[in-house]
């Protein structure tokens, strides 16, 4: 570092070499601490002092603890530095590490939003923005509730309700995607409006309720209750009054979504000129249950045949942008997504499991169909037929892997 073994004047001496191998955001602190008279009282008093700062060596940074003692003698100090260059690494490790564990710990396994133990903070915050008078502060709660998740988890297994849990979750995250979300509970969310979702929220609150209404005709995705409540300054005396009114408000959308039977109307699918019964829709959707448990990574379908009914796995739906969760005739809907080069040999393998020679055997299938963005993804397909009493196939299904 180009400085001198010897001096004559050691406090003369330091402040002249400071500038060559001192941080210069560290400079001044170091200046200051060997001020003789500043120095000296210190070390009178206290016998030694330290402070941490950062060297440049050989163009490098290094992190050191500078350290000065009085010797024994008390007519003299010692003076000594120690890399701590790993010690600090160590210690910001262990500090991410600890601020990793705090936000794990704040959000919630399944859907990646924040969990009860973030609301309980974030309200303890909102209670006392409330309780401080504050004049210009707002927000807003929606309390959001899935219907009909226990039937789900009952008649369609636990993992299709998590299926339901997780895409309730993005269509909540993405209509109200400048506020935090909350999941408190099993199918119950809360939404706590702020900056534009707040300006915009009756407008947000209606698009959330359009969509679950359509995916309740249509059976297309979950179907959400809502409810909403804004804070006023001069009614409400802490977050539960606004919470309640919310409340109320979202089991009433509930009763009212119940009462329009969106769910197992099927409105579209009675215009149909076969419309599948309710006993086969209910047996329809316990085998699918079964098949979408052990599915694993795969898409999964199934096909009552006699009525040309099918369920299809709703990322399926979503991937390649089919109509819906469940469709007549849906195997023409899917053709149209298959690549042209590919849909003869499609054809042909299904026309062979039907083959009386061949059924119920289904070798795997390979082609190209076409993702929502418009990409072709190759389909790897193996599937099975079920037949009757009578030998005549009743439900087809299968497994589909997408790469």
């Amino acid at each position: 570092m180009h400085i001198g073994k010897n001096g004559e004047d050691y406090f003369s001496d330091i402040q002249k070499c400071i500038r060559l191998f001192v941080h210069p955001d560290d400079v001044e602190r170091m200046i200051q601490a060997h001020d003789k008279d500043t120095m000296s009282r210190h070390l009178i008093r206290h016998g030694k002092f330290s402070i941490i700062l950062r060297l440049i060596i050989d163009g490098r940074l290094m992190r050191v603890r500078y350290v000065v003692l009085m010797a024994s003698d008390q007519k003299h100090a010692i003076c000594c530095m120690e890399n701590i260059e790993e010690e600090i690494k160590k210690e910001e490790e262990n500090i991410e590490k600890l601020q990793s564990a705090r936000r794990m710990a704040r959000r919630d396994e399944l859907t990646g939003v924040r969990n009860k133990n973030a609301y309980c903070e974030y309200a303890a915050s909102i209670e006392k923005n409330i309780q401080s008078g504050q004049k210009d502060y707002a927000f807003g709660i929606v309390v959001c509730d899935i219907n009909d998740l226990k039937i789900l988890n009952d008649t369609r297994g636990h993992s299709f309700g998590d299926e339901a849990i997780q895409r309730a979750s993005r269509m909540i995250c993405e209509t109200f995607s400048h506020s935090p979300v909350f999941r408190v509970g099993g199918d119950e969310f809360i939404i706590v409006l702020s900056d534009r979702d707040y300006e915009e929220c009756e407008t947000l609150v209606g698009k959330l309720k359009g969509i679950s209404i359509a995916n309740g005709r249509d059976s297309s995705g979950p179907v959400v209750a809502c409810g909403m409540a804004l804070y006023n300054r001069e009614q409400d005396t802490c977050l539960t009054d606004v919470f309640s009114r919310a409340d109320r408000l979202m089991y009433e959308d509930k009763t009212k979504l119940k009462t329009m039977k969106i769910r197992d109307g099927f409105k579209k699918m009675e215009r149909e000129n076969n419309p599948i019964t309710d006993d086969r829709k209910r047996l329809l959707d316990r085998m699918f249950g079964a098949m979408y448990t052990i599915a694993g990574s795969g898409y999964v379908y199934l096909n009552d045949m006699r009525y040309d009914f099918s369920r299809w796995s709703l990322p399926l739906v979503d991937d390649f942008d089919m109509p819906s969760e469940y469709m007549y005739r849906a195997g023409d809907i899917w053709e149209e997504r298959i690549h042209p080069e590919d849909i003869d040999a499609y054809r042909d393998a299904i026309n062979a499991v039907f083959d009386e020679e061949n059924a119920p055997n289904f070798k795997q299938l390979t082609y190209r169909a076409r993702r929502e963005d418009g990409t072709y993804a190759v389909c790897t397909t193996r599937g099975f037929v079920l037949t009757d009493l009578e030998g005549e196939p009743e439900y087809f299904g299968g497994i589909i892997i997408a790469v």
